[in-house]
């Protein structure tokens, strides 16, 4: 009894409020009793984290795990509502050929992750002994956040990953037999909150000031660092050796946006007036992404990096010792009584415009229940002074960072920034107390979540809906209401959204299980 899902027009990226549609088709090649065929919208984060070892030295670490369902809609597209209504059998007979049963979700703005829609502790009956995690039984979850939906996010393979997917199910009458499946998974990348207002030509900047050292330069062979030679002096520089502060810019607040060029500048400003001249070594732009993991009580931080630019040896000359009038070297010069300042011109060593895009793998910042996202913007300039771009060793490599944010690109339904605002209850939106965490070593500090999302930045309230996974879908929530009217993402409005994949699926061992 092969099923599947085939879908009306697949998307490379889904976002909030766009229209799933799509039919069922189901092959029988004999008669066949069935009781239901139920088709199901999910999103789930999970995480899987070692503990730390007892010390007691008797027991071994055990692996906690935590998930949450942060996106659930049901549909039964057999029996019709009408038969079902009419009829009182539990199960309907069926003909060997091909059926087709249309469907439709629509992806709402945040996510359905509370107490009722995951009920714990787990309670082994005969119909879910064969899917139920032994983890799960007893198992509560700490802490529900109320937020936008998260990105899918697929790059920690057995400890973390968000993952979405339409689900068919055909329910077999018989207890016995198994009931088949299939499982369509998609990528899906949420659609930007509303940016803050920015004030004309306002940045945010990280600073850092150097005072070079005066004396000789000297240079030293590998032969004489192995056999412990004093470095042998080369040049004598005379003269006042400058005094320098670099500034790597932002706009305020820090946003950087996905498959977008990084509006990052960066000056250099001589603070003193000096004889000599100063030289760019070297220049490298990194993003880093933090995912904080959680699992229970147990913690865990991830570092990727991404290097947007990186290059070496530029020998470039960014302030000359004495600039005649008129002329301009590598930046534009802005004279200020002795200060000198100059804003580097980043194309002419290879960084160009459509260069400085983000690639296509970096997710939007986020936050769900159990894993979210955070980024910094790493910016290390070489700067080094002397007589000419040869003579000029005496350098310094000067780290900047910048706490970014970054968002999708995707920008939001004009409907939904002119959605009324509803009275909001002063009682929703608060947390529920976390318990104490346990820090793994060598880890980063206890994360804090925040309820945050996009409805209620426009407007609207959380939701109020409850559910049982198996027995019925939610109700429609009061946001789902409110956005109802709101029209889907025009596809030209998309960035690319690639999220690294691994051949071995997502590393949890119960995958196969669930889906099967």
């Amino acid at each position: 009894m092969p099923v599947q899902i085939v879908l009306d027009h697949p998307n490379t990226i889904w976002t909030n409020f766009d229209q799933i549609n799509g039919k069922v088709v189901l092959k029988l090649d004999s008669q066949s009793s069935i009781s239901s065929i139920v088709v199901k919208l999910e999103g789930e984060s999970r995480t899987k984290l070692l503990a730390p070892a007892p010390t007691d030295f008797e027991r071994r670490p055990r692996p906690q795990e935590e998930f949450h369902k942060i996106l659930y809609r049901k549909t039964t597209v057999f029996p019709p509502p009408d038969i079902a209504n009419a009829s009182s059998q539990r199960a309907f007979t069926l003909s060997a050929g091909n059926y087709e049963y249309p469907f439709h979700f629509r992806i709402p703005i945040n996510n359905s992750c509370t107490e009722a829609n995951n009920p714990t502790p787990v309670t082994l009956t005969i119909k879910n002994i064969a899917t139920t995690r032994l983890s799960d039984i007893g198992r509560n979850q700490i802490q529900h956040v109320h937020t936008t939906l998260p990105p899918t996010i697929t790059a920690f393979p057995g400890m973390a990953d968000i993952r979405y997917y339409v689900k068919v199910t055909v329910n077999r009458k018989e207890f016995y037999k198994e009931n088949p499946r299939h499982v369509h998974n998609f990528n899906f990348l949420p659609i930007e909150p509303p940016r803050p207002a920015q004030r004309h030509q306002a940045e945010t900047y990280a600073r850092r000031r150097h005072d070079f050292a005066a004396g000789k330069q000297t240079r030293r062979s590998l032969l004489d660092s192995i056999r412990g030679r004093p470095a042998k002096p080369t040049a004598v520089l005379d003269g006042t050796p400058p005094c320098i502060t670099v500034d790597a810019r932002l706009p305020n607040p820090p946003i950087i946006t996905c498959n977008r060029d990084v509006p990052l500048r960066i000056f250099v400003k001589r603070l003193n007036q000096s004889s000599h001249a100063l030289f760019l070594h070297s220049l490298q732009i990194t993003l880093a992404g933090h995912t904080h993991v959680r699992a229970q009580e147990v913690l865990h931080e991830v570092v990727q990096t991404w290097v947007l630019f990186s290059r070496a040896n530029i020998g470039t000359l960014v302030l000359p010792a004495s600039r005649p009038e008129g002329k301009k070297g590598l930046a534009a010069s802005m004279k200020e009584g002795t200060e000198e300042e100059v804003l580097l011109d980043l194309a002419s060593i290879g960084w160009e415009p459509n260069k400085r895009m983000l690639p296509n793998s970096v997710a939007p910042t986020f936050e769900t229940c159990n894993i979210r996202r955070t980024y910094e913007l790493d910016v290390e300039i070489g700067i080094g002074w002397g007589n000419s771009a040869s003579t000029a060793r005496n350098h310094i490599v000067l780290p900047l960072k910048h706490q970014v944010q970054v968002y999708s690109g995707i920008q939001p339904p004009v409907a939904l920034q002119t959605a009324p605002q509803p009275r909001v209850n002063g009682n929703k939106g608060k947390r529920r107390q976390q318990r104490p965490v346990v820090e793994q070593p060598n880890q980063a500090g206890p994360s804090h979540f925040q309820d945050t999302s996009i409805a209620e930045q426009f407007g609207a309230s959380e939701p109020l809906s409850s559910h049982n996974e198996e027995e019925e879908a939610p109700p429609p929530s009061y946001e789902d209401v409110l956005t109802d009217n709101v029209p889907s993402v025009a596809a030209g409005g998309r960035p690319v959204y690639e999220p690294p994949t691994t051949a071995g699926g997502s590393g949890f061992g119960d995958e196969k299980r669930r889906h099967s």
